[in-house]
């Protein structure tokens, strides 16, 4: 699995609002909209990422060397997103394709085993949206075009494997001189023609979850969007899906209690000296945020954080002993880690003794504070 994001277009709309920045490398939350999704993807577990970025590929060149991201930097690519397409068309195998002015506040991407558009209902819908008309199998079988209060086409798809071969000879048919060289169609805008042949489904998204940004106008209320949806961690650990390991996170103030002892009671075996109380009873600051990890159909562990206004702590974090040295809590940490990249704040964690140091400095955490405590003998 992949994904190819679409970063080599004009966005002439922003240009005429006098915002002068390329529009993937927008700051949301301080961090450029296209590593939001680069990071997004990565959480999820896809690590083969290309981006098409033609004429402005000298602005996206660093991403390979931080991602790790290939860079398509051929001119032509600039001219239509067809362009884009033809010249990677190889690459599609189970692809996310992504356009470059789509901002994501949640992780939304989604693995299913056939080819389908992302669909979300727009709050103020413009007048040349997509419409999908659907049959009972929820395929789609052709669009209307207009403004609607119903699910419109989205700015992310996926194309199966499944699908791989009939569409790439369809790209190689309608990549024309003249096609290719037509900015005023999407690479896509094509497929009416094959809707009857080619099996594409819908997948709708919450229109808080994500948006786009064509104007300076929509890159305001995409700020806004982000900002909101991260006032609390609840909405992004609760709605994360993962590919990789299949983890998901759910509340359960209860078993967070039990999980809280269990660690006070490994802390006090490997620190004999200073035995911690596990009797009485355990509180959690009130902005504590407290999670069950479940993987797959199981819950193996919980994480606490705490989410201060310029930084981030993990206060606690345990995994059940028989999920133990399967290398579950550098995965575990490598997702907090994400999230506070997408927030844009230090991550800080709490460190006891000198396994954990090695932990957390093999992830990359470097020194911060040094703390001095005076202990009665």
């Amino acid at each position: 699995m992949n994904a190819i994001i679409l970063a080599a277009g004009h966005g002439s709309r922003m240009i005429t609002g006098k915002q002068f920045i390329h529009k993937p490398l927008l700051p949301i939350l301080g961090t450029p909209n296209i590593e939001r999704t680069i990071i997004m993807l990565k959480d999820y577990g896809i690590k083969d990422i290309i981006i098409i970025s033609g004429i402005y590929a000298k602005y996206y060149e660093y991403l390979h060397q931080k991602y790790n991201c290939i860079i398509i930097s051929d001119s032509t690519t600039s001219f239509s997103t067809l362009y884009g397409i033809y010249n990677i068309k190889d690459k599609i195998e189970d692809t996310f394709i992504i356009e470059g002015d789509v901002v994501l506040a949640e992780n939304v991407f989604d693995y299913k085993p056939y080819s389908y558009y992302y669909v979300i209902k727009y709050p103020n819908c413009e007048p040349d949206a997509w419409k999908p008309i659907t049959d009972n199998t929820g395929r789609i079988k052709s669009f209307n075009i207009g403004s609607f209060t119903s699910p419109c086409i989205f700015g992310i798809s996926f194309w199966s494997k499944n699908d791989t071969e009939y569409l790439k000879d369809y790209i190689n048919r309608i990549s024309t001189p003249e096609n290719l060289m037509n900015n005023n169609k999407f690479w896509d805008d094509y497929f009416f023609d094959i809707l009857d042949r080619l099996p594409i489904f819908t997948h709708e998204i919450s229109a808080t979850s994500a948006t786009e940004m064509n104007d300076v106008h929509e890159y305001n209320l995409a700020k806004e969007l982000c900002i909101q949806y991260y006032s609390t961690p609840d909405q992004y650990f609760l709605n994360l899906h993962d590919f990789d390991n299949d983890f998901s996170f759910y509340i359960n103030n209860k078993q967070a209690i039990v999980y809280a002892k269990k660690l006070l009671e490994d802390y006090n075996f490997k620190h004999s000296n200073h035995v911690e109380d596990v009797s009485g009873p355990i509180n959690f600051n009130q902005n504590e945020y407290t999670y069950m990890v479940r993987m797959k159909e199981e819950t193996i562990g919980f994480i606490s954080l705490i989410n201060e206004k310029n930084y981030l702590q993990l206060r606690r974090i345990y995994i059940d002993e028989i999920h133990r040295n399967q290398l579950l809590g550098t995965k575990l940490l490598n997702k907090l880690i994400a999230f506070s990249k997408l927030i844009n704040k230090e991550l800080r964690v709490n460190i006891y003794d000198e396994n954990a140091l090695h932990f957390y400095k093999r992830l990359g955490f470097k020194e911060n504070f040094l703390n001095y405590v005076l202990r009665s003998e």
